[in-house]
């Protein structure tokens, strides 16, 4: 029960800040690590997906291949924790993508809680997206309505990502959010869905949130008052679905 109250999870801005377009922050790589060995997000100027896996950094850029990128390189907008997994099941069979969601969820003690979440495993499938790095600002719906996505086939891999409530709107996106990156460290992206055989799905609770502020112009004069639910939905979303 000690990891349990010491756990904290650190995101590093509102997530309605980078629907908004903020896709600058002059918060480091290596300062992030502070805050943890584990973690999802994006970089600035919003050029690929994060993934923070064993203290090690990968930036899968919109060509779908990850990069390991410098430690002074900066992101917008990131969660971070210290992974301490509270249990492991180490399941049997093949799980489409609408079994695997709830595989995971009836893991949850809680849909009220904050979750980290590494799932480990062989995918006979797997797509996922990773959107282009953006020359000037504007709101995230539009760019993931252009985004590459990627289909992978019996690959194996880990997933990296957090389980929010729902009441978790504006500050981040609820319910499952996962990135994906394969054993060899070559491909990933954010996950829009999979086919999983014999997942093993380690799960930590965590029990308190930090949140950064930014302080630069854009993030100060911003109106962040739109509909940020309607927007998380269409930019997490699945096109091809």
């Amino acid at each position: 029960m000690s990891r349990v109250q010491n756990s904290e999870l650190f995101v590093s801005a509102p997530l309605v800040a980078l629907l908004e377009g903020i896709f600058k922050n002059p918060l480091s790589l290596q300062d992030l690590s502070g805050h943890g060995d584990f973690g999802i997000g994006t970089f600035d100027e919003l050029d690929g997906e994060m993934i923070y896996l064993d203290r090690e950094y990968f930036q899968v850029r919109c060509d779908g291949k990850a990069y390991r990128p410098e430690l002074d390189n900066t992101t917008p907008f990131a969660c971070v924790t210290n992974f301490q997994p509270t249990s492991k099941d180490e399941l049997q069979g093949t799980f489409d993508w609408e079994n695997f969601q709830q595989a995971i969820e009836r893991s949850l003690p809680s849909p009220n809680m904050l979750y980290a979440i590494r799932v480990d495993g062989l995918f006979s499938e797997v797509k996922v997206r990773s959107v282009p790095k953006q020359e000037c600002p504007r709101p995230l719906v539009e760019i993931a309505r252009e985004q590459p996505e990627f289909l992978h086939q019996d690959i194996r891999g880990t997933m990296v990502g957090f389980y929010n409530p729902e009441f978790i709107v504006p500050i981040n996106a609820p319910g499952l959010h996962l990135h994906f990156i394969d054993d060899k460290r070559t491909v990933g992206g954010h996950l829009l869905r999979c086919t999983a055989v014999n997942p093993v799905i380690q799960i930590q609770i965590i029990p308190s949130m930090k949140l950064g502020l930014p302080i630069n112009y854009d993030y100060l004069t911003a109106d962040l008052s739109g509909d940020a639910e309607k927007d998380i939905h269409e930019a997490e979303s699945d096109r091809g679905k």
